[in-house]
């Protein structure tokens, strides 16, 4: 509702008031009034405000065990009057409900029996043509002109039933595949025959007999899946040198950063300005579960590079590009279980989340495929953020970072692709006044400290709907 979310709950910004009002002004114009049996605005604007405060508190960048106790507040304020919604429910919302579904209900049914009818018109006519060729032997004529004759009756007898060509007829039956499925065995039947005796272009025929497929969209091909990531085996960048990045990407740090991995050590070469990687834009990351978030999902993390030559794709228009701030482990452990990353503190017999690193993600990239690395791993080069305390910072609790540098000088990091576990939203640290038109992605070029969000989803906040909340 508010993809930005909200500054106060106390004195909401004009925007976000507007909005308010768009949703409260129209529940209270259509209430019924108290001489019609209805109730009073006073009750209905206390429900409606406490789940717009439950919306509003669940988009906030930064939580404390004060906003978690303003939410429970809230939820179970709106549980006490929610029955005001019944009662508008029951005056005037039934009817409009009854009348469109009575509306949906005629225009099935017609449809069914229309498909009933074409479909009926269809073996009817398959049957005519079995019929007339038993006797095909004792008349006159050719099979050309039976044939003919034969397709001109079934063209009729499905295009008049609904007024559509064959190819029409087609689209509107596979429009319904559920009547499709009971009339399957009648036309199964005629199949074969209708693809070995008459000159219909097959095309027609597997759009009329073949069922239309209700699943999921497939993944693409070119992905190069494992347990905790899928990426795009066509990089977004080839064949570009360190002489190529440098010229539009300020890392002048970067084949040193690269030397002190140990994978790098291990190359029967050695990396030089002249060597060739592949750099990709974004990848999906696995989440592990959680007992927050106990639906597993995909999350596609940024690294817009800021490469200018050398693209393979043409990228998709989308959101603002952006380098995202990611959670990742600080070494690669051959036992490490990627289910197995948990980052809230009350899982306590997994990892904590002081355990892992914080980092903005600057390039996503691989060696070139050579006769010497046939399978190069898939790396990330990271802009370092400080250690994650074990203890909350500041009055309000949350655990804070801040950009890492050495002599004023910011940090990388380079770290397999697979030690990335999920994104970590950052709310910056603000002492005086804020930047105005600053937003979240841009947020980490402006500031240098950040809090740590682990509740950005919103299925994080899944859990908070159990609460135990007094019958109304």
């Amino acid at each position: 509702m508010f993809p930005k979310g909200v500054s106060s709950l106390k004195q909401l910004a004009g925007k976000d008031h507007r909005a308010l009002q768009w949703l409260h002004v129209p529940v209270v114009a259509h209430a019924p009034n108290a001489d019609q049996g209805g109730v009073g605005s006073n009750r209905l604007t206390k429900a409606t405000r406490a789940i717009l405060d439950c919306m509003f508190l669940a988009q906030y960048q930064v939580h404390t065990d004060k906003t978690i106790a303003d939410y429970e507040a809230s939820y179970k304020e709106f549980h006490q009057h929610k029955e005001v919604y019944k009662k508008i429910w029951d005056y005037e919302g039934f009817l409009v409900w009854h009348q469109e579904q009575t509306t949906k209900e005629r225009q099935r049914a017609a449809l069914e029996e229309s498909l009933e009818d074409n479909l009926l018109a269809a073996n009817n006519a398959l049957q005519d043509e079995e019929e007339h060729q038993s006797g095909t032997d004792e008349e006159e004529g050719s099979g050309d002109e039976e044939q003919a004759v034969w397709v001109n009756e079934t063209v009729i007898a499905t295009s008049q039933a609904n007024g559509t060509t064959v190819q029409g007829h087609g689209t509107s039956t596979l429009s319904f595949q559920s009547a499709q499925s009971s009339q399957s065995h009648p036309i199964g039947w005629a199949t074969d025959r209708l693809l070995d005796s008459v000159s219909v272009p097959r095309d027609t025929i597997q759009v009329l007999f073949t069922p239309l497929s209700y699943s999921t969209r497939r993944p693409s091909p070119l992905l190069n899946a494992v347990e905790s990531y899928a990426i795009s085996k066509q990089p977004s960048f080839s064949s570009v040198n360190f002489a190529d990045l440098l010229r539009d990407v300020n890392l002048p740090d970067f084949l040193c950063n690269l030397a002190r991995h140990p994978y790098f050590g291990t190359l029967p070469f050695s990396i030089d300005a002249l060597t060739d990687f592949y750099f990709w834009d974004s990848f999906r990351v696995r989440i592990p579960t959680s007992q927050f978030a106990p639906e597993p999902r995909l999350a596609r993390i940024y690294a817009i590079s800021g490469l200018k030559e050398h693209r393979t794709v043409i990228p998709k228009p989308g959101p603002t590009p952006r380098s995202d701030a990611v959670f990742y482990l600080p070494c690669s452990d051959p036992d490490f279980n990627h289910a197995d990353a948990k980052l809230h503190d009350l899982d306590t017999n997994y990892q904590t989340l002081a355990d892992y690193r914080v980092g903005r993600l600057v390039l996503i990239f691989s060696l070139a495929l050579t006769t010497e690395v046939p399978i190069p791993r898939l790396m990330a080069y990271v802009e370092r953020f400080t250690a994650i305390s074990k203890k909350r910072s500041g009055v309000s609790g949350p655990h804070a970072v801040a950009k890492s540098t050495i002599l004023g000088r910011t940090r990388y990091e380079c770290v397999f692709l697979d030690q990335i576990i999920r994104p970590c939203p950052l709310a910056p640290i603000i002492n005086g006044p804020a930047e105005r038109g600053i937003e979240g992605h841009e947020s980490l070029s402006y500031y240098n400290s950040f809090y740590i969000n682990k509740y950005r989803h919103p299925r994080d906040f899944a859990w908070l709907h159990q609460l135990q909340c007094p019958a109304s």
